[in-house]
């Protein structure tokens, strides 16, 4: 699998795994009481499932499949008369940011013990707010959870409509292996059945997707994975405003802000005949801001591939619990 959000979090983590966080861009609630700490340089790996972890076995609910749902682009790239609506960008990504941070945790898989008395998200409804995208004719998307005493995530997988899902974590893991696409494809990364429609906003929804996609019912140390695109201005001086009046953590600086305030958010799609470029900004509490290029091959699957990652301006909220 080469999901570009697996290689940027794997660089950008800088919060020791033993620590809670609290500092999370979506705003949502925990239990913990933050404590500042300095800020440090130590680099950890992102929370994935390792043979070592204490795994709470989480049965994953049936869920009867939905329709796919009538979708209306938020706004077009292409402004009808030949310039460029300049807004598709960061509404795009506001309308994803905004999809997952809204899903709350259900109460089942902090405790296996609970009713399941309400209805799962359903990941398909990623595909909603982008337009350009859609699954490969015959794959639908789902999900198993993951979880153990360091926090909980959604692990995202395709599947043949006409295979039925896995019902708990231990029956995906059973089941993983190398990836092939006609025969197991619960072993590919999700986006390997996700395609695009061939424009200039459908690779950007792409790299968005694959960056934001699992962001949704993430517990404890999960929320290190607070990654958000920012591709306008405004949506910057949302984010200073926000920090500015945060009750926790380091503020940006004023030498931060003007530095970041220079930076053009402005996302890039260069097609070629047979590669795609992505060049985008992504802001973290754990890393600041990162200026990327992906090349993404025109190969089916799309084979994705790291060009560039620059720190431009470093920060850490430097908050631990």
């Amino acid at each position: 699998m080469r999901p570009i959000n697996r290689y940027i979090l794997i660089t950008v983590t800088i919060c020791l795994l033993f620590s809670l966080t609290a500092c999370n861009l979506f705003g949502k609630d925990t239990t913990q009481t933050p404590t500042a700490t300095q800020p440090t340089a130590t680099a950890t790996e992102t929370l994935q499932p390792t043979a070592t972890s204490t795994v709470t076995p989480t049965a994953t609910p049936t869920v009867t499949p939905t329709a796919a749902p009538t979708r209306t682009p938020v706004t077009r790239l292409d402004d009808g008369d030949g310039g460029q609506n300049m807004n598709y960008w960061q509404d795009t990504v506001t309308a994803l940011r905004v999809l997952v941070g809204e899903q709350q945790l259900p109460d089942y898989y902090l405790d296996p013990e609970a009713p399941v008395t309400e209805e799962e998200f359903d990941p398909n409804l990623l595909l909603e707010p982008l337009t350009h995208l859609h699954m490969r004719s015959g794959y639908t998307l789902d999900f198993v959870y993951w979880m153990s005493d360091l926090g909980g995530y959604p692990i995202i997988y395709a599947h043949k409509t006409t295979v039925a899902r896995f019902e708990s974590i231990e029956a995906f893991d059973a089941a993983y292996g190398e990836c092939n696409i006609e025969t197991n494809p619960a072993s590919c990364h999700y986006s390997d059945l996700i395609e695009t429609d061939g424009s200039q906003e459908g690779y950007f929804e792409l790299s968005l997707v694959q960056m934001m996609g699992e962001q949704f019912y993430q517990f404890w140390h999960a929320y290190y994975n607070d990654l958000q695109i920012v591709a306008s201005q405004e949506r910057l001086e949302e984010i200073i405003e926000m920090n500015a009046n945060e009750d926790f953590g380091y503020k940006l600086t004023e030498e931060q802000i003007n530095a970041a305030r220079e930076i053009d958010f402005t996302p890039v799609v260069v097609i070629d005949s047979d590669s795609v470029t992505v060049r985008f900004v992504y802001f973290t509490y754990w890393g600041g801001f990162y200026d990327v290029t992906v090349e993404i091959l025109l190969t089916r699957p799309y084979q994705y591939e790291l060009i560039e990652e620059d720190n431009v301006v470093p920060y850490d909220c430097g908050v631990l619990f």
